[in-house]
């Protein structure tokens, strides 16, 4: 490969796991709702929700999934240099995938010291307390939804190589997008406050 390759495989890879902000952010409003506080979050959810993995897994998984779908974009980007203009809906939608993709986990752990519950249309209920879950889950439906996009286009571009790199990515998200509502159920349901107060008076 030339240097301008090497470069774009260089940014692709960087871009794609530039979560260090996200984490940095995460941190910080985990440490605003108190010390141990995403650590308790966690935990109660994965003792409501039985098919979550634990968090080491969710590393590994995404340690393994940045670089074969930076590489997917590098290569649909080179090899469609000389044949498209600068901008190419295929790269965009897969840069507000990445970015849709780290602002998960700040929506995640967001929290509302308000407990109440605000009506909402036909009747329902939603907890406003934990409403950083609805927008990680509204986020996780919008990241499904380019990730399918991206890969889609790589298809129809026959960009096979990449196609087959990419394509890991959403079957993964179909499971976290499950995940997700699976997590709004329980706590629409009232047993994820159970559970941290649980937790809580036992730590």
């Amino acid at each position: 490969m030339d240097d301008l390759s090497w470069l774009g495989l260089l940014f692709w890879l960087m871009f794609t796991h530039s979560d260090g902000i996200t984490n940095f952010a995460v941190i910080m409003t985990a440490q605003k709702l108190g010390p141990d506080y995403s650590h308790r979050f966690f935990k109660a959810i994965r003792k409501m929700v039985y098919e979550m993995p634990p968090g080491w897994v969710f590393s590994l998984i995404w340690v393994c999934i940045y670089p074969l779908i930076a590489v997917a974009i590098f290569l649909y980007w080179k090899n469609s240099l000389d044949s498209v203009h600068w901008y190419d809906s295929v790269i965009a939608v897969y840069a507000v995938n990445i970015i849709l993709n780290h602002l998960w986990w700040v929506l995640f752990f967001m929290k509302s010291p308000d407990s109440k519950r605000n009506k909402h249309f036909f009747n329902y209920y939603v907890d406003v307390k934990y409403y950083g879950l609805w927008l990680a889950a509204i986020d996780t439906l919008l990241i499904y939804g380019t990730s399918l996009y991206v890969l889609i286009r790589f298809g129809i571009s026959h960009a096979w190589v990449s196609f087959g790199l990419y394509i890991i990515y959403p079957i993964w998200l179909t499971f976290a997008t499950w995940l997700s509502i699976r997590i709004l159920w329980f706590v629409e349901d009232g047993r994820l406050d159970g559970h941290l107060s649980m937790r809580h008076s036992s730590s």
